[in-house]
Order: structure tokens, then C-alpha cells, then sequence
């Protein structure tokens, strides 16, 4: 019925085993510790209106379609999990530590600063940058947050290769 253990790509059909929800990816999230979220838009409804996208985390998902609704070729990302970058026009400096790339082809990168108790009144969680609008402080990557391939190693699915949608062999 379904394909299980099956890499998800932007634009497949898929379905929650614990909800049932189940739509189109129309975005993949990657985060510095491993996880990927699956963002899926679901068909209008009998109503006629569209319902609510969900973002579900990748091992509660399987393939209901291997085929792609929409084929999409991402750009070599600029930016990796782990680099310190800066915003110009914000001057926001902080740790790449996700990134998201759409079914559209554009992708987004999650920033987030150091904390300093002495003159940040609230731990900043992160924002959320268009990749072309981020400049690279530091080209090496953070080793003490960057996650390793061990760590990553979940016994489920390969990581992918979002920027260029395909499986990593």
C-alpha cells in the first residue's frame, strides 16, 4: 500500500502514519542536530476551499506517490548549517542552524545569535533569512554545534541532498 524507507522529495505525495494527513511536499527543513520537517499542503477540499499546510517530522511519513507532482532542480546552497553569517540589511549575526528549501526553488536559512546574559533580555530563538540576502562571516563551520554523519545516522533514510533534490547514494 505504501513505500516505506524511501527518500522524500519536494513535490511527492505523502501521507502521516500517526494522523493521516497527507498533501503534497511542498518544502523540506533541515536543522543543525539532524532533524528534517516535511512541509505538506493537502488538496482543496469537498468545500472547495484550501486547507492549512502541516510541517510533520520525516520518519512519521511514507511515500504514497514516488512520482513528482512538480520537479524541482535547487541551487547549490551558499550557505551551511554551522557558518557564522551576517544580514546587511538588518545587521543580524549569528549560527546558520537550518535551512529550507520550497518547491518553488528558493530557499531559506534559520540564524541564530549567541546569547549574552549581559545585554540580551530575552534568549532569541532564530530568524529566518532568504539565502541570497545572508553574507558568510566565517567560512569554517561551527565543529562544536555541527552535526557528524554519526550523528545524523538514524538506521531510516539516507540525508538527502535537498539543493539538488535527489537521493545521496
Amino acid at each position: 500500500m505504501f513505500k516505506k524507507k524511501e527518500e522524500i522529495l519536494l513535490g511527492q505525495k505523502v501521507k502521516c502514519v500517526v494522523t493521516n494527513f497527507e498533501g503534497v511536499v511542498t518544502s523540506i527543513s533541515q536543522y543543525i542536530h539532524g532533524t528534517r520537517r516535511i512541509g505538506i499542503q493537502p488538496p482543496v477540499g469537498e468545500d472547495g476551499k484550501i486547507p492549512e499546510g502541516q510541517d510533520i517530522d520525516e520518519p512519521q511519513l511514507v511515500i504514497t506517490n514516488l512520482k513528482q507532482v512538480i520537479k524541482v532542480k535547487m541551487p547549490k546552497p551558499m550557505i551551511l548549517i554551522g557558518q557564522e553569517v551576517v544580514d546587511p540589511v538588518t545587521g543580524f549575526t549569528g549560527i546558520a542552524i537550518g535551512r529550507c528549501d520550497f518547491i518553488n526553488g528558493c530557499s531559506r536559512v534559520g540564524v541564530q545569535k549567541k546569547y549574552n546574559e549581559a545585554i540580551d533580555k530575552e534568549f532569541h530563538t532564530g530568524t529566518w533569512f532568504h539565502e541570497p540576502q545572508l553574507k558568510i562571516v566565517e567560512k569554517v563551520i561551527a565543529k562544536d554545534i555541527a552535526p557528524t554523519a554519526a550523528s545524523r545516522k538514524t538506521g531510516g533514510p539516507s540525508m538527502m541532498k535537498s539543493y539538488k533534490n535527489e537521493r545521496v547514494k
